[in-house]
Parts: C-alpha cells; sequence; structure tokens
C-alpha cells in the first residue's frame, strides 16, 4: 500500500487489565505501520495503567485522568490527543484483523468516503466465537439503517477522517443519555 497518512487510534479505559494488552498488539501486528494509539484511562483501580506503560513501543500514548470522566467525556478528551488524517476506535477489550487498518484506508481513499466501517465477530472471554454482525452491504441499506437513526456497524469496526470528527466536535451528551453509557 503506498498511501503512508497516520492514523489514530482511540482506546479509552477503564479497568481493563484482563484485555488491553490483547487490544494493543493486535493494532501493533497490523500490515499497516503509520499509525499512533492514543490511551485515555478513565481512573483505573486495576492494573490498567502498569500492563499499558510496560508495552514498549513510542506509538503509544497513555494519558491517566485525575479524576473519572466517564466514557463519553473520556471518548473525547482522547480525541483531543489525535493528529492522525484518520481515526478508529478500539474498546479496551477488543481486537482486530491485521489487515484492518489497510484495507479501511485504502477503501476511504478508493472511494472518497468519509468513513467506512466492517462486519465483526463477537466472542466470550475465552475467545469463543458466540455471534456474527449481520451489517448492511449495500450503500442503499446502508442509507435506510443512518436515516432511521441506526449506526451500521460497531464502534470497533469504524474509521472515519478526522476532518468529519472535527466538523461534527466529537460525541455529545445526547449520546450518554439515549445510549445509556457511564
Amino acid at each position: 500500500m503506498k498511501n503512508n497518512k497516520l492514523v489514530s487510534i482511540i482506546i479509552t479505559s477503564y479497568n481493563s487489565e484482563e484485555f488491553i494488552s490483547k487490544s494493543i498488539n493486535s493494532i501493533l501486528l497490523q500490515t499497516y505501520q503509520n499509525f499512533e494509539i492514543i490511551i485515555v484511562d478513565d481512573c483505573s483501580t486495576d492494573n490498567t495503567v502498569e500492563v499499558v506503560s510496560e508495552l514498549n513501543d513510542i506509538r503509544i500514548k497513555l494519558v491517566v485522568n485525575e479524576y473519572n470522566l466517564g466514557y463519553l467525556h473520556n471518548f473525547n478528551k482522547a480525541l483531543k490527543y489525535a493528529s492522525g488524517e484518520f481515526i478508529t476506535f478500539l474498546d479496551s477489550d477488543d481486537y482486530i484483523s491485521e489487515f484492518k487498518l489497510e484495507n479501511q484506508i485504502r477503501a476511504l481513499e478508493d472511494n472518497n468516503w468519509h468513513f467506512c466501517g466492517t462486519q465483526f465477530i463477537k466472542t466470550n472471554r475465552h475467545g469463543r466465537v458466540i455471534g456474527k454482525s449481520n451489517l448492511p452491504l449495500s450503500l442503499i441499506d446502508i442509507r435506510k439503517a443512518i436515516s432511521s437513526g441506526e449506526l451500521p456497524a460497531c464502534g470497533s469496526s469504524i474509521m472515519v477522517r478526522k476532518e468529519v470528527i472535527d466538523k461534527i466536535g466529537g460525541y455529545r451528551d445526547f449520546f450518554r443519555m439515549s445510549w445509556g453509557g457511564y
């Protein structure tokens, strides 16, 4: 892939000690290597910060909050540290295919899209598959889903151009109220 634009991968964490190494390692093993990993820890009471601090890669930027912000405010704080042209998200207990960044950048660039998402697989804590996504694949179906207020992807499968996030200003409190996030 000739493209070498920076991708910012945002991870918000809270008591993620058990899974965050697997999440970060799935990023470090990407076929596309021009990325930064921005982790904002929301006052974990376990060893999440220590686990992340032990990973020795200059692309990992760890920010530890002084007080708990909650998911959406923590996420918006992480966005302030992002300098990539593309933004993608990874929940601290998720992991990704080694081709995710390469494939999504290619899709965004080749089609001049503003964002894209992928299918995904749900696993239990032992890695056993417990479900698979069945997201709309046609542009018509995607537009229908969006116009009806649905987001036809999961958070960890999305990649978006930073200019779009800058334009909309990140997550709004509305999502916290409608979604019930902490």
